[in-house]
């Protein structure tokens, strides 16, 4: 059985970061809240083919680590001419809006926290994706409009269309998800998908890539084709 993994993470230890396994059936195998860095690294059996992470796993072009202090001592300048990563102005360009690195970002920690975290699972000999809930729900689910994902009524719908994806899932009325597993759980699906070859990249292969679905995907294409190496 292969399985695909997701991550959701907070900023730090103090409020739990869901983690997600599916496998290529699209089952759920797991959706369980980890704390400790190593809790989450734990979660994850090996092999587990890939692991989405929620969270950038690189920085923009001249900037290092040092930029992520929550007030920088460096002198470090981007390359680029505009704030962000390529990944994140390719993604405007499709109508998503994502959160801008820079050093003038109001969530280091988080941003700490997701660069740690990669380094982790690469350590424990993991492959890591850099992914997008918000991204793959709006491409996977086009006709819907999407407002605020903490709302009861669009974890709700969201619940429910990710029940035509996910065998195993609850349905809203048995247990609703928070929008914290529900992004474990798009993290997980889009490694999926990208076993399928079912994702595109956006960004520069250089400073960081970022895994999206194709529009239009359907789960019975993919079930019905052959997965080519």
């Amino acid at each position: 059985m292969l399985l695909f993994g997701g991550i959701d993470p907070t900023a730090s230890s103090r409020r739990p970061t869901f983690c997600a396994l599916i496998n290529e059936k699209f089952w759920l195998v797991k959706l369980k809240p980890c704390r400790k860095d190593a809790e989450i690294v734990a979660f994850f059996p090996s092999p587990t083919w890939a692991i989405g992470l929620d969270a950038p796993c690189t920085l923009p072009l001249g900037l290092g680590r040092c930029c992520m202090e929550d007030v920088p001592q460096c002198n470090c300048q981007p390359q680029n001419p505009w704030k962000g990563r390529i990944a994140e102005r390719e993604l405007r360009s499709l109508g998503i809006h994502a959160y801008v690195i820079s050093r003038e970002s109001f969530a280091k920690g988080w941003i700490r926290r997701g660069l740690r975290l990669r380094d982790q699972l690469l350590a424990a000999n993991h492959t890591v994706l850099e992914v997008f809930p918000t991204a793959t729900k709006k491409r996977l689910f086009p006709k819907s409009s999407w407002q605020l994902k903490s709302r009861r009524e669009e974890r709700q719908r969201l619940q429910s269309l990710l029940r035509e994806w996910i065998e195993g899932l609850p349905t809203a009325e048995e247990h609703l998800l928070s929008h914290d597993e529900l992004d474990a759980l798009l993290a997980a699906l889009t490694v999926l998908l990208h076993y399928y070859h079912a994702t595109i990249l956006v960004g520069d292969q250089v400073e960081g890539q970022i895994v999206i679905p194709r529009l239009y995907t359907t789960k019975s294409d993919l079930l019905q084709k052959p997965v080519l190496s």
